[in-house]
């Protein structure tokens, strides 16, 4: 009976592999109780690829499974993937509420192979986990198209997590975990880990990247058991877990004014409510300096952070001590304080003090002197929201990890630069650099890049010079995907040697990432800005707020 089983279910495979032969003759990949096909595509340079799109990973947390642990999902059927999921459901910048609970699906990018008696070495995978401040963002392929990526023969996957209150609330007393998103990023991890061989890629070789909430996510993971194992690389583009705007200190008050806002009083009633007014933009949120965000990040538990972040990258090696790649733009968010205030209302810090918080601001005013508030407080601004959290973490990263740390700075002012192009026309200072998201035309193919092709513009100097900016760019990360290192012996880029920022026999060094790429030295702890933040960091975090008792002797 068994026997004759098997044979009807070869039977029922054969016959939705040629079904499907027409369309995509060569996307299909086999797994253990089932087959999935996708859609044969081409990229720029006309290199065909398949595309594997909205793969569930996970069943849907809705209904009983609001709020809970990603439950995995696993195949048993033959399906064709061609069809991107929607996105988790979020209320976004423009305060649009799009998206669907029902949303943990993941992308497979894959470049075509042709079958051949020939065994074929598998493929490095990079896994794109996307930013958004931990509220909004999807795999959308308008955004993170990956043709540039398989050109070098590396496999990507995209993917949707939970985010908001209902991947990021976290309430003890209703029995309602942290970090649920997470949660669902390592479920992903584990998916690719099972199944990334049905589609050519290699699960020795799983690099991880993330960027600004994504990326500080990726950071998380390297602490995680729930990811032990997981992974091989990390790239860390602009955020870690020690931003300010990454980890909740104030879970008790946030909880507490979500439930006045949301009006129940336990997690029966909670999975009750809509799914729009649980994530919405009115929930409670905190003033970071010159950034409003939301109160849903990761927080305390006893997994992704049983220690907070601060102590846990300064006292604690990692769990998964993995090569990493972390950096940021020139001058990520410098060129928007202009339309922002910096205020000191509401710290998300242990030090949650309103008298301290005064005393700051005159300790900083008394600081600014004569020079201008605008100029002081645009660039105190850049180290209190995001430099000084991520030179923080590189340097207690740098005395604890015993794997590499690659640390990049990506400058190139162009035409593909995505942030600068799509969200922030109407608020960008004049100064030149490249700004928090720029770097991702340079990896990805959104359609500000496809604009430029599709207008014929491909030969302008400056279009050029950009193509050979993203090509370096991209050939960079996906050498880390393969080696571990984006410089290795057998394929330097430009004779350019990127030597570790770790690495204790030569002193700290980064790559710019500009018309050339050049190795520099810089010592950004010795910064007029960095060093005033740290004071005032470490009254925040510390207790250590005896300057402001001698701050007017002092200086």
């Amino acid at each position: 009976m068994k026997t004759y089983l098997s044979f009807c279910v070869t039977l029922l495979m054969a016959a939705f592999i040629h079904s499907v032969a027409a369309r995509s003759p060569k996307c299909i990949a086999k797994f253990d109780n089932g087959i999935g096909a996708g859609v044969l595509r081409e990229t720029f340079t006309k290199k065909l690829y398949c595309a594997y799109l909205g793969i569930p990973y996970a069943q849907p947390p809705i209904g009983e499974l609001r709020f809970e642990d990603p439950v995995p999902l696993y195949f048993d059927a033959s399906v064709t993937f061609d069809n991107v999921s929607h996105p988790c459901v979020q209320h976004t910048i423009a305060w649009k509420k799009l998206g669907n609970e029902d949303c943990l699906y993941l992308n497979v990018y894959t470049p075509y192979v042709r079958v051949s008696k020939r065994p074929r070495p598998s493929m490095p995978v990079l896994v794109w986990i996307h930013g958004g401040s931990f509220t909004e963002g999807s795999s959308e392929t308008d955004i993170f198209g990956s043709e540039f990526i398989l050109d070098e023969e590396v496999i990507m996957v995209t993917f949707n997590y939970r985010l908001s209150a209902l991947g990021f609330l976290g309430i003890e007393d209703l029995n309602i975990a942290s970090n649920l998103g997470l949660k669902d990023q390592s479920e992903v991890f584990r998916w690719v880990k099972r199944n990334i061989r049905s589609f050519g890629g290699d699960p020795k070789r799983v690099t991880i990247v993330g960027w600004s909430s994504g990326s500080a996510a990726a950071t998380y993971h390297m602490y995680a058991h729930s990811s032990k194992k997981l992974f091989s690389h990390v790239i860390a583009m602009s955020g870690t877990m020690t931003q300010p705007w990454a980890y909740s200190f104030l879970t008790q008050w946030c909880s507490n004014e979500f439930l006045k806002y949301i009006d129940v009083t336990n997690k029966d009633e909670l999975k009750m409510k809509p799914a729009g007014l649980i994530v919405s933009n009115d929930g409670p949120k905190f003033h970071y300096f010159t950034l409003t965000h939301s109160c849903y990040m990761p927080s305390a538990d006893n997994d992704y952070a049983r220690r907070n972040p601060y102590d846990a990258v300064r006292m604690m090696r990692p769990i998964n001590d993995v090569p990493l790649m972390i950096g940021s733009t020139a001058v990520e968010h410098d060129n928007l304080y202009d339309s922002r205030n910096f205020s000191m209302d509401q710290f998300n810090y242990p030090n949650n003090n309103v008298t301290i918080y005064e005393r700051i601001r005159d300790y900083l005013e008394y600081r600014r002197a004569n020079r201008s508030a605008r100029i002081f407080y645009r660039k105190l601004g850049s180290y209190a929201d995001f430099q000084f959290g991520l030179q923080y973490f590189i340097e207690k990263a740098s005395q604890r990890f015993k794997s590499p740390i690659y640390r990049y700075r990506f400058s190139f002012d162009g035409p593909f630069a995505y942030a600068k192009n799509e969200y922030y026309r109407n608020e960008i200072h004049p100064m030149s650099g490249a700004m928090h998201g720029d770097d991702l035309g340079y990896l990805f193919t959104p359609y500000n890049y496809r604009n430029v092709v599709t207008s014929g513009k491909v030969n302008e100097p400056l279009v050029k010079q950009s193509l050979k900016v993203l090509r370096r760019m991209v050939r960079l990360w996906t050498n880390f995907a393969k080696y571990g290192n984006p410089t290795p012996a057998n394929s330097k880029i430009h004779q350019t040697t990127w030597p570790p920022y770790n690495d204790l026999n030569q002193p700290r060094q980064y790559l710019n990432i500009d018309r050339q790429l050049r190795v520099q030295r810089k010592d950004i702890s010795n910064k007029y800005y960095y060093q005033m933040w740290k004071t005032v960091f470490n009254c925040l975090y510390y207790y250590k707020c005896e300057f402001l008792n001698k701050a007017y002797n002092k200086y």
